[in-house]
């Protein structure tokens, strides 16, 4: 037999753990769009803003050279054409020891197939990149150049323009710089991220928790 008294007694309670998950998950939600502006809003200012790199150490002849070398894989990444692939691979990259890490985490390319498959997947699916290619900081050493520079990938499925960190080393060889190593990166700023997630996860825990909650009531109030 059911105690009507009892179940009486524990409806405001029910009542009031439902208001604070209620506000606690507008709470949250809140605090999630908050991130998330902040994050469109610093992914805005990053792709104004220019970076301070300097210049580096290379010789004007030598710098000159490597410029030549990323404004060429510059071209290849605007016109896109795939079936040049293998033209500007010849033309930018040393195929005997490349390696290229691309912005996701699986993202590991090496060997000639390697970039082939790179640059396949970047220019039919990624979208269009612009680097800053005269603001690039090069170090030389010997026959080795270290180059970082900036840029912007507009996401072709997306429409969004996000801002990218490139880093690589070129190496002089048969009278030619070519790229060795190359790193593409979201110059994002990581702290709205994980922050945003945390809320995202505390947001969806609160929601859970708070259906039960109406679930019960609901379940109560049928039964009565």
């Amino acid at each position: 037999m059911i105690n009507w008294e009892s179940v009486n007694q524990k409806q405001p309670r029910m009542k009031i753990l439902m208001n604070v998950f209620k506000v606690l998950t507008f709470l949250l939600c809140g605090i999630v769009l908050f991130f998330m502006l902040n994050l469109a809003y610093s992914n805005k200012e990053e792709l104004k803003t220019e970076k301070n790199y300097t210049t580096g150490n290379a010789t004007v002849k030598d710098r000159q050279a490597i410029l030549n070398v990323l404004t060429f894989l510059q071209q290849g990444y605007s016109k896109r054409d795939l079936s040049k692939i293998d033209y500007y691979i010849d033309q930018t990259i040393d195929t005997t020891s490349i390696v290229v890490l691309g912005t996701n985490p699986n993202e590991i390319f090496s060997g000639k197939k390697g970039i082939q498959k790179l640059f396949y997947g970047d220019w039919k699916f990624w979208g269009d990149v612009r680097l800053n290619v005269e603001k690039a900081h090069i170090t030389q050493v010997d026959n080795m150049a270290y180059i970082a520079t900036t840029g912007s990938i507009k996401i072709d499925v997306w429409r969004i323009t996000f801002p990218l960190r490139v880093t690589g080393v070129l190496i002089h060889k048969n009278s030619k710089w070519l790229i060795n190593k190359l790193q593409f990166q979201y110059d994002l700023n990581t702290n709205f991220i994980i922050f945003g997630m945390i809320a995202s996860v505390l947001a969806t825990v609160s929601v859970i928790i708070l259906m039960l909650i109406l679930s019960i009531s609901f379940v109560k109030k049928r039964i009565q």
